[in-house]
């Protein structure tokens, strides 16, 4: 069976030829067996599909998966985050509060030293040049070097 005779079955069982049509194809039908085993088995596929397919879903299809979608979403897990955000929201400001007295506190204790407020604020030390060298060259003056060993020539 070629594509031109399968267009001309498919049309004939949706109804779809004209008169000519009609009457060269019961002609072609009745005489031919190969052609009226195609037609009988395309119109078997045809039926087994129509019965196969659903007509409707129902009433009230759309209604139905709207309402279990929204059980769906109303049933979601509590997830780290939601638990966590709860016990976030009471500490928080706690924590902000705690912050602003220290460092209240320490601005307050260091008034008199050479330091900005925002570096009292934090409890930052005071950094000097002398702090500065003296931290970086007392590493090396405590450092000893390795004795080493002598071999007994006296060098």
């Amino acid at each position: 069976m070629n594509n031109n005779d399968r267009d001309v079955i498919i049309r004939a069982l949706g109804g779809n030829l004209t008169e000519s049509q009609e009457k060269e194809f019961r002609t072609r039908y009745e005489a031919d067996a190969e052609f009226r085993a195609s037609c009988d088995r395309m119109r078997r596929v045809g039926e087994m599909v129509a019965e196969a397919a659903p007509t409707s879903f129902g009433p009230s299809f759309a209604d139905r998966v709207v309402e279990r979608m929204a059980d769906r979403v109303g049933k979601r897990t509590a997830t780290l985050s939601d638990m966590l955000a709860p016990l976030f929201a009471r500490i928080a400001p706690v924590a902000v509060g705690l912050a602003i007295v220290l460092g209240v506190y320490n601005v307050v204790t260091l008034k008199g030293a050479d330091q900005s407020p925002i570096e009292a604020a934090l409890g930052l030390p005071t950094v000097t040049v002398a702090s500065a060298y003296e931290s970086q060259l007392t590493p090396l003056m405590t450092y000893e070097m390795p004795a080493q060993e002598s071999n007994g020539s006296g060098e």
